[in-house]
């Protein structure tokens, strides 16, 4: 019989394994080095089959046990555990609500805004609809009518897209938890719409971009949403890095944003020129004490919120959004100030990679893109004045 240790210590070789535990049970080790428990079993018309338990490490051995024991009592009552369903044999009556829960917590990892947005749109279109329903109640033809469809109907493709996604998320991580024996979504490939790719707007009209500059500046609302503005095209960060800034990551000259709150997941850095580190100055005087560079007007430990700088461009009458301003800045300075391509791609943190196919690090070229920022700080001066 195997024993946990034994199972850990199971390494995978050019063939698939199958290490036998104890009637019937066993582990296959593949090639690729899954671990997957199996039960052998004799159907009522005696010929052999097996059924799929769950992935060692998130069935353990001993869950796996548990299982086979109420497989083995449905082969002994003469019915067919894969006719029968595997869900239902080992009574997982698990609804949606509580495998929505399950898996948010088991992607500990995720970031927290991102964490923010996933339960925000289970609360929104998957509980409402289906949360209440079993996992074995589910089929490609109840998700389809009963949670995907209505959004679909709404206009919101882009959300159908991202919450069936979700719900293949979920059900992978009830199959490798032994709640569910497939992921029934994947009969859906095709069944939506196709989301057709928007890219943000850029502004290259340069005397459109100088006008957008000079409102900007007489921006009357909140002075934390007007520096916001400023900075936008001066730093030109993805929204949620600007509007998720803290003070412990400026200094006089840089910038240092921590990986973890980058989307690439690795840390960045921003020279500032002398524009920029004029508005921050006068912004440190209104919330230097405070955690972020940006604090939310309601107060709190929050930083601004996710629409402020985007409220505030259409407010101003311009139809832009705050990452319009990178693919002006990508343009621009490559077409307008002849700045080399992997400078430009550094300072807007892609992942530029070397012929040999290393990426970059981040902190590479910190001289050219401190030159290359104050550049282009000192070219939309020149827009803003005409």
């Amino acid at each position: 019989m195997l024993t946990d240790a034994k199972v850990r210590s199971l390494k995978p070789s050019i063939k698939r394994q199958k290490v036998a535990d104890h009637r019937g049970l066993s582990v296959w080790v593949e090639p690729s080095g899954t671990k997957t428990w199996y039960l052998r079993y004799r159907k009522p018309d005696k010929r052999q089959d097996q059924v799929r338990i769950g992935n060692y490490p998130e069935i353990t051995l001993g869950e796996a046990r548990e299982s086979a024991v109420k497989l083995r009592k449905v082969v002994a009552e003469g019915r067919d555990p894969k006719i029968q369903g595997r869900d239902d044999i080992l009574g997982n009556n698990v609804t949606v609500e509580l495998l929505a829960e399950e898996w948010v917590k088991h992607n500990a990892h995720w970031k927290n805004g991102h964490r923010v947005s996933v339960e925000k749109r289970l609360r929104k279109w998957i509980l409402p609809s289906i949360g209440r329903a079993s996992i074995g109640q589910l089929s490609p033809h109840f998700v389809l009518d009963r949670c995907l469809r209505p959004i679909i109907d709404s206009g919101r493709l882009e959300t159908a897209h991202r919450v069936k996604g979700y719900l293949s998320q979920m059900l992978r991580f009830a199959v490798a938890t032994c709640r569910a024996s497939r992921d029934v979504t994947a009969d859906l490939r095709g069944a939506l719409p196709s989301v057709k790719a928007q890219h943000y707007k850029a502004c290259l009209d340069t005397s459109e971009l100088g006008l957008i500059l000079r409102s900007f500046d007489a921006y009357g609302g909140s002075p934390v949403v007007k520096a916001a503005l400023q900075l936008t095209p001066l730093l030109f960060l993805r929204p949620g890095e600007l509007r998720q800034l803290e003070w412990a990551d400026v200094s006089d000259e840089l910038i240092n944003i921590p990986g973890e709150r980058m989307k690439m997941g690795v840390a960045h850095t921003v020279p500032l020129s002398r524009q920029a580190t004029q508005i921050l100055g006068q912004l440190n005087k209104l919330t230097g004490n405070e955690r972020f560079v940006f604090p939310s007007a309601r107060g709190g430990a929050r930083c601004l919120s996710e629409n402020a700088v985007r409220a505030a461009i259409r407010s101003l009458g311009f139809l832009y959004a705050p990452h319009s301003f990178r693919a002006t800045a990508r343009t621009l300075l490559e077409e307008e100030l002849g700045v080399r391509y992997d400078f430009i791609e550094h300072q807007l943190a892609h992942a530029v990679r070397d012929p040999n196919g290393r990426a970059y690090n981040r902190t590479n070229f910190i001289k050219q893109r401190s030159e290359m920022m104050q550049r282009w700080s000192d070219f939309l001066d020149l827009l803003r004045c005409g």
